[in-house]
Protein backbone atom coordinates (compact mmCIF):
# COMPACT_ATOMS: atom_id res chain seq x y z
CA UNK A 1 0.00 0.00 0.00
CA UNK A 2 1.18 3.53 -0.75
CA UNK A 3 0.34 6.32 1.72
CA UNK A 4 0.51 10.07 1.25
CA UNK A 5 0.76 12.19 4.39
CA UNK A 6 0.23 15.81 3.44
CA UNK A 7 -0.69 19.14 4.96
CA UNK A 8 0.43 22.75 5.20
CA UNK A 9 3.87 23.88 6.32
CA UNK A 10 4.44 23.13 9.98
CA UNK A 11 1.72 20.47 10.20
CA UNK A 12 4.17 17.74 11.28
CA UNK A 13 4.77 15.80 8.06
CA UNK A 14 8.53 15.53 8.67
CA UNK A 15 7.94 14.51 12.27
CA UNK A 16 5.54 11.78 11.16
CA UNK A 17 8.05 10.50 8.58
CA UNK A 18 10.74 10.27 11.28
CA UNK A 19 8.40 8.57 13.76
CA UNK A 20 7.30 6.00 11.17
CA UNK A 21 10.91 5.27 10.16
CA UNK A 22 11.89 4.83 13.82
CA UNK A 23 9.16 2.20 14.08
CA UNK A 24 10.54 0.29 11.09
CA UNK A 25 8.26 1.57 8.34
CA UNK A 26 9.55 2.82 4.99
CA UNK A 27 8.77 6.52 5.20
CA UNK A 28 10.18 9.46 3.28
CA UNK A 29 10.09 13.18 3.83
CA UNK A 30 10.60 14.12 0.19
CA UNK A 31 12.03 17.51 1.20
CA UNK A 32 15.00 15.53 2.54
CA UNK A 33 15.48 13.19 -0.44
CA UNK A 34 17.91 14.66 -2.99
CA UNK A 35 16.28 14.99 -6.41
CA UNK A 36 12.77 14.16 -5.23
CA UNK A 37 11.58 17.77 -5.47
CA UNK A 38 12.68 20.94 -7.13
CA UNK A 39 11.54 24.48 -7.79
CA UNK A 40 10.07 25.21 -11.21
CA UNK A 41 8.89 28.43 -12.80
CA UNK A 42 5.13 28.16 -13.18
CA UNK A 43 5.05 30.15 -16.43
CA UNK A 44 7.73 28.10 -18.22
CA UNK A 45 8.12 24.85 -16.28
CA UNK A 46 11.85 25.54 -16.17
CA UNK A 47 13.64 23.88 -13.26
CA UNK A 48 15.48 26.41 -11.15
CA UNK A 49 17.97 26.17 -8.35
CA UNK A 50 17.08 27.00 -4.77
CA UNK A 51 19.46 29.97 -4.87
CA UNK A 52 17.47 31.51 -7.76
CA UNK A 53 14.29 31.74 -5.65
CA UNK A 54 13.98 34.87 -3.55
CA UNK A 55 12.63 34.57 -0.05
CA UNK A 56 9.90 34.72 0.99
CA UNK A 57 9.03 32.45 -1.91
CA UNK A 58 6.50 33.83 -4.38
CA UNK A 59 4.33 30.77 -5.00
CA UNK A 60 2.52 32.66 -7.75
CA UNK A 61 5.77 32.42 -9.76
CA UNK A 62 7.42 29.28 -8.43
CA UNK A 63 6.21 25.77 -7.65
CA UNK A 64 7.89 23.19 -5.41
CA UNK A 65 7.26 20.05 -7.45
CA UNK A 66 7.92 16.37 -7.18
CA UNK A 67 10.08 14.84 -9.85
CA UNK A 68 8.15 11.87 -11.20
CA UNK A 69 11.10 9.48 -11.70
CA UNK A 70 12.40 10.10 -8.18
CA UNK A 71 8.94 9.75 -6.64
CA UNK A 72 8.34 6.51 -8.51
CA UNK A 73 11.67 5.14 -7.26
CA UNK A 74 10.66 5.89 -3.66
CA UNK A 75 7.27 4.28 -4.14
CA UNK A 76 8.88 1.12 -5.52
CA UNK A 77 11.35 0.82 -2.63
CA UNK A 78 8.95 -1.35 -0.58
CA UNK A 79 5.45 -2.81 -0.66
CA UNK A 80 4.26 -0.38 2.00
CA UNK A 81 5.61 3.17 1.66
CA UNK A 82 4.72 6.42 3.39
CA UNK A 83 5.44 9.64 1.48
CA UNK A 84 5.23 12.69 3.72
CA UNK A 85 5.16 15.97 1.80
CA UNK A 86 3.27 18.83 0.28
CA UNK A 87 3.79 19.73 -3.37
CA UNK A 88 2.43 22.13 -5.93
CA UNK A 89 1.99 19.45 -8.58
CA UNK A 90 -0.48 16.63 -8.22
CA UNK A 91 1.25 13.62 -9.72
CA UNK A 92 0.44 11.19 -6.91
CA UNK A 93 -2.09 9.16 -8.92
CA UNK A 94 0.26 9.08 -11.92
CA UNK A 95 3.19 7.86 -9.85
CA UNK A 96 1.14 5.23 -8.03
CA UNK A 97 -0.32 3.81 -11.24
CA UNK A 98 2.95 3.66 -13.14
Amino acid sequence: MKYLVTGPAGAGKSTIASALAERGYVAYDTDEVPGASSFEEIATGRAIGFAEVSHPIDFRRFAWNWQLDALHELLESADDVFICAARSNDIWSIACSR
